[in-house]
């Protein structure tokens, strides 16, 4: 950690960027497959009954 903190303040500004940029690329990632889920869930809620009758 302290070899970071002696590195320029633009790199650790823009390395601090990078990863903000990773983490919110994964959550939306997530997010999309959470709402797949959700999505896919729902559908075989409504759709199982239909074939159980």
């Amino acid at each position: 950690m302290r070899w970071f903190l002696s590195l320029p303040l633009h790199f650790q500004i823009a390395a601090a960027g990078v990863a903000v940029l990773f983490v919110a690329l994964a959550i939306k990632k997530m997010l999309k497959l959470l709402f797949l889920l959700i999505i896919l869930v729902v559908v075989i809620a409504l759709v199982y009954p239909l074939f159980n009758y």
